[in-house]
């Protein structure tokens, strides 16, 4: 229990009162770059790092590499379902790993079409998955979106249009937001629609370079936070005015 950190070259780190102090968590783990942490529901933390996945082992109070199927891949991100399947996007493509199997899958994303191998070079490099509501899974590679209605459905390319770079990640609440460096789209369904997708970071001053976003979805709608090279900004109206944060470098 407690709050886990993790770090790229110093390994994992663990706080067991609320961020005051800190003490390394990294016995078993043999690659320190972490990219990504996620939690099932029976508490066990997975770590995604360079070299593959890590399940923590809270009686051994070490990290335990979960390779049999995938080996010592680079992961990019991971995502558990609330089934506790296991995906990891990898450089390499998408695999999954459900809590009944002691080995990875393989996933087959659709393959690109004419029109967008050209502008996706690397369709199997996974940039970022999310979970969306009930069972909606979402996973982006470079340039191309895709969700996933269900376990073992179909998987749709929900994202048409080609964007100005790289997929840096997805993040879902009432909509789902994709975002490059430069750009912050919102997609939104209307009835049972495909998405609808506009550009929401024109407030955003130019030459920011966009790292990640978060959304709090709350009663009175979304606020929306975007890491910047350039500190902190938050919008309340789906972006139509960008505030910079206080104490942060952008405020």
């Amino acid at each position: 229990r407690g709050i886990f950190a993790g770090t790229y070259g110093s390994g994992i780190y663990r706080s067991r009162d609320g961020g005051n102090l800190w003490e390394p968590m990294s016995e078993g783990l043999t690659n320190a770059d972490v990219r990504s942490l996620r939690q099932d529901s029976q508490r066990t933390v997975y770590a995604g790092t360079d070299k593959g996945v890590y399940r923590g082992d809270r009686k051994a109070k070490q990290w335990v590499h979960l390779g049999e199927g995938m080996g010592h891949t680079e992961i990019k991100a991971l995502a558990v379902t609330k089934e506790d399947t296991l995906y990891a996007g990898t450089s390499q493509g998408l695999y999954r790993r459900s809590a009944q199997e002691d080995s990875w899958k393989a996933v087959d994303l659709p393959g690109p079409d004419r029109d967008t191998s050209a502008r996706d070079p690397n369709p199997r490099n996974i940039q970022s998955i999310a979970m969306g509501r009930g069972s909606d899974l979402y996973v982006a590679t470079e340039n191309r979106l895709f969700s996933q209605g269900a376990k073992d459905s179909a998987w749709q390319s929900v994202l048409m249009e080609p964007l100005s770079g790289k997929i840096q990640g997805i993040a879902v609440a009432e909509a789902v937001y994709v975002w490059t460096e430069t750009t912050i789209l919102r997609g939104k369904k209307s009835g049972g629609g495909p998405l609808r997708w506009q550009t929401i970071s024109e407030g955003i001053p130019p030459g920011v370079i966009i790292h990640t976003v978060v959304v709090e979805q709350g009663k009175m709608g979304s606020m929306i936070y975007a890491g910047t090279h350039r500190g902190l900004f938050w919008t309340r109206d789906e972006g139509k005015h960008w505030q910079p944060a206080l104490g942060s470098p952008a405020g």
